[in-house]
């Protein structure tokens, strides 16, 4: 008898070790693997940065999933979340405007030099604008009626209807305001933004 409940104790603390093991595993994943995509982005050759930020883009949307599916707590994988969201906010913007500052950067002949190309631009651009969109909505379902997610949520959603605006021609008319209205529901001293035309086109070859 003695022996049999010293075998279940070991085997009960084995199961415990390796369920452990597992909930480090998946709550680390999701920010280790973005982390380092993020932190990558700017760096190697210029002309592999759209690629870099469409690996980005994937990672983000796979690993917020990763994270759900985690056994950790709704807290903590919130919190993870949150983080991962607050340091990708803003990212499209910033990348479409180094693409195109690049792009002015150096003359040949009067010629600006491309560095990047406009269907590079443009991609990049409304991947990352209909990205923020979408990351709102899967944080806002994955974790129904929890205010921290709706708070999450509203972060992507407020970037997004932000870069919409910018970018008005790339978004289905109306659709900022329809997101626009759903912030407001949340956060009801929300101002949306007006349209600003930013331009997404490299301006690689006027003088």
């Amino acid at each position: 008898m003695q022996a049999d409940r010293t075998l279940r104790e070991k085997e009960n603390c084995k199961a415990e070790n390796i369920l452990q093991e597992t909930m480090q595993k998946d709550f680390k994943s999701g920010a280790k693997e973005f982390d380092s995509a993020h932190s990558a982005l700017y760096e190697g050759e210029e002309k592999g940065l759209s690629e870099r930020f469409m690996n980005l883009c994937k990672i983000l949307n796979t690993e917020i999933q990763a994270i759900k599916g985690s056994l950790r707590s709704e807290e903590e994988q919130l919190k993870v979340i949150g983080e991962i969201v607050e340091a990708f906010v803003g990212e499209t913007w910033r990348v479409n405007r180094y693409m195109n500052f690049k792009n002015r950067e150096q003359k040949i002949d009067n010629r600006y030099v491309e560095i990047f190309s406009a269907q590079d631009i443009r991609i990049s651009t409304k991947v990352g604008i209909f990205l923020m969109r979408n990351l709102g909505d899967t944080i806002f379902d994955l974790y129904p009626s929890k205010p921290e997610a709706e708070q999450i949520a509203v972060i992507a959603w407020k970037e997004y209807v932000s870069l919409a605006q910018k970018f008005c021609t790339f978004v289905q008319e109306g659709d900022a305001e329809i997101y626009a209205a759903k912030i407001k529901k949340i956060d009801p001293f929300y101002v949306m933004p007006l349209k600003f035309d930013a331009g997404i086109l490299s301006q690689s070859n006027q003088a």
